[in-house]
């Protein structure tokens, strides 16, 4: 099941959104439409299951698969940060080394920036640049100019062309001062804003971001998240697909999402718009001198899609747990109606996990949904 949303939606998800409607639905400018950055059409890829040299002795020819891909259709608009949210084992990165060309596809159609990517993968590479995530990939002895310099080489760069795209590499990532440091002294954040600016020597109109904040710490991830969105994309113009398994950071910074799940995209739209459907947060609120029919009285009464006592107690307080629809004037009628009720000490959101974003697609809970059923008398 593929579930598409739309901005702006009330009710239940209707088809998918427009790129330049994603763009807008975060804030950001839109992009022209036209020609998606990416197209996948029904792109699968499976790997032989390694076995042991008992199995293979018993039985030769027989071999298992294990499906990367499955069928998987996408479109990333042009100009936009795009989203690519699933667990480990989603086919994140699979997907990434299908459109980066280091892996065929078993059937489907790949389409970079308007270029067929299975029959020109060289002008592929022209358009399209991979940010590694892994810092293995820096000589750490060399300095930060010295790192870029041999990957120009590489590229075939040279001479005042390479050094020019060097400076502006270090200046466009924050490391204009630290090209002469030897990258053995830099934090995490520095070295992953060396592996971007590895990339973007190249040029790229579109840029991968392979979990670029995984080995990072709160406050470099966050500084990482801003800079991908006012230099890279506000700014340059590029278009970065950024996969991660954090929830947070893809509604957070992205235009738009894909929820991959076992090689499919389960749910894509404007990430706001997913955000308010699946990802309303579950409350928990520690409240004293109510009755024991207050979760069955807020529900009825429309301010709680569902709440329950958890059987928690602190000091006279007993903790109840309560599901909202997204958004500050639900949580407001929900507190107006505790007080109205006991004495409230705590009334604090839980934000929803991926396993939680993920169940809810597949079993079609999710904020608005309910709300449908409701307004339809609750008919399923």
């Amino acid at each position: 099941m593929t579930v598409a949303i739309a901005p702006g939606t009330s009710g239940a998800p209707t088809p998918a959104a427009t790129p330049a409607a994603a763009s807008a639905a975060h804030g950001a400018v839109a992009a022209p439409a036209g020609r998606p950055a990416l197209e996948l059409r029904g792109v699968t890829k499976r790997f032989a299951v390694p076995r042991g040299w008992r199995e293979m002795l018993r039985a030769p020819r027989e071999a298992r698969w294990k499906t990367a891909l499955d069928a998987l259709t996408l479109e990333v608009p042009e100009g936009a940060c795009y989203g690519v949210l699933g667990p480990n084992g989603a086919g994140k990165t699979t997907l990434f080394r299908v459109l980066s060309g280091t892996v065929l596809p078993d059937a489907g159609a790949v389409r970079v920036a308007g270029i067929d990517a299975l029959a020109d993968p060289a002008r592929v590479r022209t358009r399209l640049a991979p940010a590694s995530n892994d810092e293995r990939t820096l000589l750490w002895r060399l300095d930060a100019r010295g790192n870029l310099e041999l990957y120009a080489a590489l590229r075939g760069l040279a001479g005042a062309a390479a050094r020019a795209r060097v400076d502006e590499a270090l200046e466009v990532v924050g490391l204009g001062d630290a090209g002469r440091a030897r990258v053995a002294t830099f934090s995490s954040g520095m070295r992953q804003r060396l592996l971007v600016a590895r990339a973007l020597l190249a040029h790229p109109r579109i840029l991968l971001l392979d979990e670029p904040t995984r080995s990072l710490d709160p406050l470099a991830a966050r500084s990482l998240r801003a800079f991908v969105r006012t230099e890279l994309v506000a700014r340059r113009g590029c278009t970065v697909v950024l996969a991660t398994h954090d929830t947070e950071e893809a509604l957070d910074v992205c235009d738009a999402v894909a929820v991959l799940d076992r090689g499919r995209v389960v749910a894509s739209g404007p990430a706001r718009t997913l955000a308010a459907t699946y990802c309303a947060p579950a409350w928990t609120a520690w409240v004293a001198d109510a009755p024991d029919s207050l979760p069955a009285r807020l529900v009825a009464h429309g301010a709680a899609r569902a709440a329950e006592w958890t059987g928690q107690a602190d000091g006279g307080f007993r903790a109840m747990r309560l599901a909202l629809d997204a958004g500050p004037e639900a949580s407001a009628r929900a507190l107006a109606r505790l007080q109205e009720s006991g004495r409230v000490a705590k009334f604090e959101a839980e934000p929803a996990t991926l396993a939680t974003l993920i169940g809810r697609v597949l079993s079609g809970d999710g904020a608005q949904r309910d709300r449908a059923r409701r307004e339809d008398g609750g008919a399923s």
